[in-house]
């Protein structure tokens, strides 16, 4: 009868509607948010063997059931790709919207209104998305739940209606067996159902018994588990409630979060305005909940009315939930997840008052609205806020992944970091290596590195744990991400271990509460003795490890001994620079002395690890030094040194082809293609830089492509990249080959290549989104390969003054710099310690290669006493040389801290390029005037 009327009234395009919506709302932004802590339990749990699975979660705060289902997800879908695991839940989503469409036709049979609504409700319910997306077992709880309480209700009405119970306390017994082996806080729910079917029998108790053989069937295929894990879990909880110190939530509080949650999801809004809509969302769930109170159901037969079996669904699990927070108060961030099963018999009872509301009753479309306002709320929250940014360990393994090696390990102190890096590892690794895409336990297997969890459970300093940390280092870099946010001072003991015992290869804040290191330990580098000045410090000595290295991202240790001032607020800047500058690799480490090995002392010796990536060619490298003021990250000149730049040479490095087959996942690709287009044995796997980014007419374009090769021998051709506007016509572009000075006649089979490409912008492109595409051009003939498309590059033009400034203090000479900018003159002012100088200029013509302004401001003795170096900056933002206009004028403003006690000086005054130092020339009414202007400056106020 019930299904007769179900499909009389049409509800197939209903049911398709309201699925539709539900899988609609929860397939967007699988990838976006990062995994965090929970979920890596979950990945961690669902990829291990299944008798350690068990184990696992007999020691945690919930129960197998969800890990067993998710273990056999991974294994059918062979991968533990963030979409993959996401999908499962919101499959498990869909289902229990249907499920509770299914319920609510139950209990509802004549009242369609109430059907599609509570099913509406549901399926555009915040939290309810919430937890489809998350890889967790709250939404397989929910589903679980609405099964049992199906089943129930139908073995109830077969008790009332005399008829044949068996099957029907058979299938009740085990949803509810299964419930509890899902989530153990589902064990209130059978007991809500209990409780109300016992106060409809008080008068009848022996028509219980089939409804208590259903109880003692799932107690008998619960108690084993409870056997194994009730001590484990007993000892969890002792020690995680004070551990956590939660303070119990008093009544108010506790019933103002849940309801909050259930109208319009637990996330906080970032604007007071949604923040109100979820307000008045719970404001009109007040209201139908008391309609359905004072406002008599409809006449139906008896014992059929379900409002007393939502009400005891929805009453008992949250008063016993509160009693427990009061005497075991354990409630995070998020904490009415706990009661998320309890949401479908909410969203009903909702349902019913509007049914008792509309059509009779103004209030009726007023308090749908209000619930609908929160729904949306919820929802503009839930797909705009970020969440979990300071646990985003997918940036950290993505450079684990690119500059690790086969032996390296990684170390871990808490089982989610395992899950996190089994998915992000064969995610990163499976963008450019499809064998990566089925791994489940990461690429420890595939290529390494492997990952090494210190214990399953709480983990503290001492043997063990340095016994591991020199297992590993024994056998290539360790990988140590630092989890700083629970204050534990194992990742503090961890690193100082690793400082007397290897050389430091990474050392890197991802978040305030995340730092990634890299230890390897290396040869003590030969010395030589130096004595370069910088100022503040000298260096006297540097010495390199070796003289040959791999590409493929084998560490050289670079010791550096430092004279002078070591709480000057400086760093230090390490590069591998080939013959035309261009840097391959590098890393900057701030303060000088942080990297000292071994015990404390009073020298600054300190040891980097510089890594050489893969895809560098082979050839002669040189590795620089420079001095980089840490608040500006300016580099310092050194002091009277014969040589123009700013970066040392220190030592010659032979870079070397690898002996094995580098996977092409170790290359420090940002962008991969997919699929990689392949031209005649050559693949393009990807690119980094310039795509996606802002770009200012008159910059040069800087992009890498990424380049594997898929035979030996193979024909030499040329490389164009091409920067094309709207209409496909090209604007500015390059054509060569790179790297240069590695023919392709050269390469073994797999080799891998980094090819850097830059060329200028013309400073009169207009603004607007323009086109970057790239492809091979055979050099002996033959067919170009097809333009592959990199992305967009979007193209800014700054403003630009041709009307003449006034100039406080015109110099009588402009000073001319080449051919290409007049110095006009200049002001000056004095604001707390700093000398502000503003320079006025006039362009004479576009300036390339990129140039720097140099302001170095020399005492009354002669030596420097302040500088400011850098790109040209107006008030406007910068201004790059290149993107001067001939006839503009430009101002620039620069800063020079000073000591107290100077009284007077001058200011030198020029241009140089970065990379060479080589200073741009000056002259004065045509007669040479060196390399700088000079501006005398009175100091002090």
């Amino acid at each position: 009868m019930a299904q007769h009327t179900f499909r009389r009234q049409g509800s197939r395009w209903w049911w398709i509607g309201l699925l539709g919506l539900a899988l609609l709302l929860r397939l967007p932004r699988l990838d976006w948010q990062p995994l965090w802590w929970d979920e890596g339990y979950s990945v961690y749990f669902a990829t291990e063997p299944t008798v350690r699975l068990l184990a696992l979660t007999a020691a945690d705060i919930h129960p197998p059931l969800y890990y067993t289902l998710l273990a056999s997800w991974v294994a059918l879908i062979q991968g533990v790709q963030p979409v993959s695991l996401r999908l499962f839940s919101v499959l498990t989503g869909v289902a229990a919207v249907a499920l509770l469409l299914y319920l609510a036709h139950l209990l509802y049979p004549q009242r369609s209104r109430v059907v599609w609504l509570a099913g509406f409700l549901l399926a555009a319910n915040p939290m309810h998305l919430y937890y489809s997306q998350e890889v967790r077992m709250y939404g397989l709880g929910l589903l679980l739940g609405l099964a049992s309480t199906v089943l129930f209700w139908q073995l109830w009405r077969r008790i009332e209606e005399n008829l044949p119970t068996t099957l029907a306390a058979l299938s009740y017994g085990l949803a509810v067996a299964a419930a509890l082996f899902t989530l153990y806080y589902l064990a209130l729910l059978p007991l809500a159902h209990a409780v109300w079917a016992l106060w409809q029998w008080r008068h009848r108790l022996r028509r219980a018994l089939p409804l208590l053989s259903s109880y003692v069937l799932a107690l008998v295929l619960y108690t084993p588990w409870l056997l194994y894990a009730l001590p484990k879990l007993l000892v969890y909880v002792a020690d995680k409630v004070p551990a956590d110190a939660d303070e119990p939530l008093g009544p108010l509080t506790y019933l103002a979060r849940h309801l909050l949650a259930f109208v319009a999801g637990h996330l906080q809004p970032a604007l007071p305005a949604v923040d109100g809509l979820r307000w008045l969302a719970l404001i009109a769930a007040f209201a139908l909940l008391l309609a359905l109170w004072r406002r008599k159901a409809p006449v139906r037969s008896a014992g059929s009315a379900p409002t007393g079996l939502l009400a005891s669904c929805v009453a008992v699990p949250a008063v016993v939930a509160f009693v427990l927070n009061l005497h075991l108060p354990f409630f995070p961030i998020g904490g009415e997840r706990l009661l998320l099963f309890v949401l479908p018999y909410f969203l009903l009872l909702l349902a019913e008052g509007f049914g008792r509301l509309w059509p009779r009753s103004w209030f009726a479309p007023l308090a749908l609205a209000g619930l609908l306002s929160g729904a949306v709320a919820g929802l503009w929250t839930f797909f705009t806020l970020p969440r979990y940014v300071e646990d985003d360990y997918r940036p950290l393994i993505r450079q684990i992944v690119q500059q690790s090696a086969t032996d390296d390990t990684v170390l871990a102190i808490f089982p989610w970091e395992v899950g996190y890096w089994r998915t992000y590892s064969a995610f990163f690794a499976c963008q450019s290596e499809r064998a990566a895409c089925t791994l489940q336990r990461g690429i420890d297997d595939l290529s390494g590195p492997r990952i090494v969890l210190l214990d399953d459970r709480t983990v503290s300093w001492g043997a063990g744990v340095a016994r591991a940390i020199d297992q590993s280092l024994s056998q290539g870099t360790l990988w140590f991400p630092a989890p700083l946010s629970f204050g534990s001072t194992l990742p503090g003991e961890i690193e100082e271990y690793l400082r007397q015992q290897a050389v430091n290869v990474e050392n890197r804040w991802f978040t305030a509460t995340t730092r990634l290191s890299a230890w390897r330990r290396l040869a003590d580098p030969p010395m030589q003795m130096l004595a370069i000045d910088f100022g503040p410090v000298r260096l006297a000595a540097a010495g390199v490890s070796t003289r040959s290295a791999a590409s493929a991202n084998e560490p050289v240790a670079v010791a550096l001994a430092w004279d002078g001032d070591a709480t000057a607020d400086l760093g230090a800047t390490i590069r591998l620079v080939d013959d035309q500058g261009y840097t391959w690799a590098g890393r900057t480490y701030f303060p000088l002395g942080s990297l000292k090995r071994g015990e404390p002392d009073s020298s600054i010796l300190d040891q980097a690890g510089l890594i050489i990536p893969a895809g560098v060619p082979p050839g002669v490298y040189t590795i620089t030094v420079g001095v980089v003021l840490s608040a500006t990250r300016q580099l310092l000149p050194p002091v009277m040194h014969e040589a123009p730049a700013q970066l040392l040479p220190i030592e010659h490095v032979r870079v070397t082809l690898p002996a094995d087959k580098q996977p092409p996942y170790r290359l420090p690709i940002q962008r991969t293609l997919t699929p990689p287009p392949e031209h005649n044995g050559l693949t393009l796997l990807g690119h980094a830089g310039a795509t996606g980014q802002q770009l200012l007419a008159g910059e040069p374009l800087q992009v890498i492509l990424f380049i594997q090769a898929q035979q030996p021998d193979l024909a030499e051709r040329r490389l164009f990249v091409h920067l094309r506007d709207r209409n496909g016509a090209t604007v500015a572009g390059w054509e060569g080959w790179s790297p240069d000075g590695w023919p392709l006649s050269t390469w073994p089979e797999g080799a891998l290549a980094q090819a850097p490409v830059g060329f200028d912008t013309p400073a009169t492109l207009a603004p607007g989104e323009y086109e970057l595409v790239t492809g091979f051009v055979p050099t002996g003939g033959g067919e170009p390969s097809l333009p592959v498309v990199l992305g967009q590059v979007h193209v800014l033009r700054r403003p630009v003054t041709v009307e003449p400034p006034a100039i406080p203090q015109p110099l009588a000479d402009p000073v001319q710099f080449g051919a290409h900018v007049l110095l006009l003159g200049y002001d000056q002012a004095y604001q707390g310690g700093e000398v502000v100088l503003t320079l006025y200029w006039q362009v004479l013509q576009t300036l390339l290669p990129p140039h720097h302004i140099f302001v170095h401001l020399d005492g009354l003795d002669g030596d420097t006493i302040a500088q400011d170096d850098g790109p040209p900056t107006t008030t406007a933002g910068p201004a790059p040389t290149g993107s001067w206009l001939p006839g503009e004028y430009l101002v620039t403003e620069h800063r020079l801290s000073l000591l107290p006690g100077n009284s007077g000086g001058v200011a030198r005054v020029g241009l140089y390029v970065p990379a060479t130092g080589i200073r741009l020339p000056a002259s004065v009414a045509g007669e040479p005037g060196g390399d700088a202007a000079l501006i005398p400056l009175a100091l002090g106020p």
